[in-house]
């Protein structure tokens, strides 16, 4: 679905199959499950049966959208990183910037499951409700996935490195503050996304997301210099 990253892209309207995710309920029965606290192997047939048509009726509502766009560095201080339409106020990822070899570039995006899988909430059962949330999370960090691996095939192709992903409201990003940067550099009301003043985007089920290129990455995430030992994001 990204073909020249150099021009951004935008997408909607797709199956997740398009973007080469599972399109079969089975394959979201297990993570989902974990995720609302379900031992996969300790499901009943008839659980899972229901758990497989929910899910399947969840991802028949599934519609992909997504934009993105590649801007150059600028610069960056103690505190935050400035990039041609943007500002990342983030002391931490600036610090992984500042131990990078030259970088380069930052490639921001957004991405959306679309409203119509929001609205299949609306009306149902509690478990049924608390499913489909976690059929969500799990699609969209799939979807966020895929698109990243589509960034650093890119940038390979370029001879320059990747970090991980960042999004507004995780490590030391303010969440109001950051949204605002990315709906001002990217305009995601045209895929439908909008923000509210919290920073919250709606349709729920969205995501948005920046990596930095570079010439050479030591550190691509701020985790090994971070004293915040209980972060449920943490990484090894």
């Amino acid at each position: 679905m990204i073909d020249d990253l150099d021009k951004g892209f935008t997408f909607s309207g797709i199956c997740p199959d398009q973007l080469g995710l599972p399109a079969a309920a089975e394959a979201y029965i297990a993570p989902t499950a974990v995720r609302i606290g379900y031992n996969p192997d300790a499901i009943s047939a008839s659980v899972r049966e229901r758990m497989a048509k929910i899910i399947e009726a969840g991802l028949a509502t599934v519609s992909l959208a997504g934009i993105g766009r590649v801007t150059a560095l600028e610069g960056w201080g103690v505190s935050t990183i400035v990039a041609r339409g943007m500002t990342i106020h983030s002391p931490r990822w600036a610090q992984v910037v500042a131990r990078m070899v030259s970088p380069r570039q930052l490639v921001c995006f957004v991405l959306t499951l679309g409203e119509a899988f929001d609205r299949m909430k609306e009306g149902t059962s509690l478990f049924d409700a608390y499913l489909m949330d976690a059929l969500g999370s799990e699609m969209i960090e799939r979807t966020a996935d895929a698109v990243e691996a589509e960034i650093v095939r890119w940038a390979a192709s370029r001879q320059t490195a990747c970090s991980r992903r960042f999004s507004p409201g995780y490590c030391d990003w303010p969440l109001a503050d950051g949204q605002r940067q990315f709906f001002s550099l990217l305009g995601p009301g045209t895929i439908g996304v909008t923000a509210q003043e919290s920073g919250a985007m709606l349709p729920s089920k969205s995501v948005s997301a920046a990596i930095i290129t570079a010439d050479r990455i030591p550190l691509a995430y701020p985790c090994s210099f971070c004293g915040q030992r209980d972060c449920d994001h943490r990484r090894p």
